[in-house]
């Protein structure tokens, strides 16, 4: 009885440490500006791109099955955040808009991911297309939004080194939001060149270790 419960306690061993093994810590903030977040809006005078290339976050996931219990979080300035146009900038992070002074952060935080099996390993450089359910920050508002995701995990080598210390994963999501849901009234008279629907499409690298820019 006593080999038989020993022998239980040695494979719950070997058990936790093969799952620890495989799940990962993950941190997103390149110095090089390499990331990419798109905020397009399309109104019948205008089409205006809003991006930002400071984005940071963490992420906490199992390779072996990345569905087993994911997180994820990412934020970005509101002040960083570019249209092209300085005066439009300015509009934007305004009280009447974004008030960037109130709420400096846009934040984005896994809640659920969802495959067509109750198992998904990553494998090396082969992406794979996900469902997302993400409570998005905004204006001081939290919602919750359906996302679509694809992931590609690239284990570290040689040529990746080059770019970024460490393994990587590829993320890149888009999800639509509506401004009003958030808060930020659109005026009368802006809502020919600015839509109440935002298209978000984010293009991110995260890495095992944190990256050093090279002076």
């Amino acid at each position: 009885m006593k080999r038989t419960w020993m022998l239980g306690l040695v494979a719950l061993g070997l058990f936790s440490a093969a799952w620890s093994a495989t799940r990962v810590k993950m941190i997103c903030d390149d110095p090089i500006l390499r990331n990419v977040v798109t905020i397009t809006s399309q109104a019948p005078l205008e089409t205006i791109v809003t991006r930002t290339q400071q984005v940071v976050g963490d992420l906490d996931f199992d390779v072996s099955n990345v569905l087993a219990n994911p997180k994820a979080s990412f934020s970005l300035d509101v002040d960083k955040l570019d249209t092209g146009i300085p005066m439009r900038n300015g509009h934007m992070k305004g009280k009447m808009w974004l008030d960037a002074e109130t709420y400096p952060k846009i934040t984005f935080e896994l809640k659920e991911l969802h495959a067509n099996a109750p198992m998904l390993a990553l494998e090396p450089r082969k992406s794979v297309d996900l469902d997302a359910l993400a409570t998005v920050s905004i204006h001081g508002v939290a919602k919750d939004l359906p996302v679509r995701v694809t992931l590609t995990w690239i284990p570290g080598d040689a040529d990746t080194l080059k770019h970024l210390p460490g393994d990587w994963l590829k993320v890149d999501a888009n999800w639509d939001i509506l401004l009003t849901d958030f808060g930020v009234k659109l005026p009368v008279m802006a809502q020919a060149s600015v839509s109440d629907r935002q298209h978000v499409e984010a293009h991110i690298i995260a890495s095992t270790q944190k990256a050093v820019a090279k002076p």
